[in-house]
């Protein structure tokens, strides 16, 4: 292959693979955006069904002491309810046999007034009942929203997996793309390098560095020397033809100020 050929076709690898290189890191960073983006989600979801399970453990353990109270205060409550049914039986029993006015009415007073505390005792364990129903619902509440809580996490998870699994396949290919530029590089540099020293740029001008343009009939610019880079003012500049063989040279033109 012809030198100019052969330089055209490193620089276009190189060119490539750089833009290969380019699109692997845009890639790789919104992969990466992406899983941040998932594990702050997951997190969240995370740290919120955590304070959710705490406070239903707390509630729970408050719902259990309520309810063995109730109980308690219920049994007690169910005892004195046997003790006035058994007076108001007694009592009805004694108004059935009684003969004397005044005592009947006594024992209906009494009997009234026996019902009445009986349906208040009633009422009371009513009470203790409605309240245990009360919190065994909002705990029911808290229940059914740590396993919402519990539902999205779970529901994230494969998210933030999926966006990992694929922030890692782009870290692959970005690495992968950084060393196939970094080899495609080095073999243009290698050859234009080559091609410098073979046409005669002299030596302290190829290690400040060598910059070549490419034209459509393969022929080589080669520029050097020049003030702030190769081809920076005053620079020097060889014309190679495709084939390799110099066909023009201009050295680098001395600037004022310059040592």
């Amino acid at each position: 292959m012809l030198p100019g050929k052969r330089l055209d076709v490193l620089m276009k690898a190189m060119n490539e693979s750089r833009q290969v290189k380019k699109d692997a890191y845009k890639e790789l960073k919104e992969a990466g955006n992406k899983l941040v983006t998932a594990r702050d989600s997951l997190n969240q979801a995370w740290y919120l069904e955590q304070g959710e399970y705490e406070k239903y453990l707390d509630d729970k353990e408050s719902f259990k002491r309520m309810r063995s109270l109730c109980g308690c205060n219920v049994k007690f409550i169910e005892g004195v309810l046997d003790n006035l049914l058994e007076m108001i039986e007694r009592l009805q029993e004694k108004l059935q046999k009684s003969e004397s006015r005044h005592l009947s009415s006594t024992l209906r007073i009494q009997i009234r007034e026996y019902e009445e505390e009986y349906s208040c005792y009633t009422q009371e364990i009513c009470h203790h009942d409605n309240a245990i129903i009360a919190a065994q619902a909002e705990l029911d509440k808290v229940l059914h929203t740590l396993r919402d809580y519990r539902g999205k996490r779970k529901e994230l998870k494969p998210i933030f997996d999926s966006a990992k699994e694929k922030r890692d396949d782009a870290q692959v290919e970005h690495k992968s793309a950084v060393l196939d530029y970094s080899n495609s590089a080095r073999k243009f540099a290698t050859y234009r390098n080559y091609l410098a020293e073979k046409i005669g740029i002299p030596s302290r001008y190829r290690r400040s560095g060598v910059f070549v343009e490419i034209r459509s009939d393969y022929s080589v610019m080669f520029y050097f020397g020049g003030k702030g880079g190769p081809k920076g003012e005053g620079c020097g500049y060889y014309v190679m033809n495709k084939k390799g063989k110099v066909i023009y040279r201009q050295r680098p033109v001395k600037l004022t100020g310059q040592g």
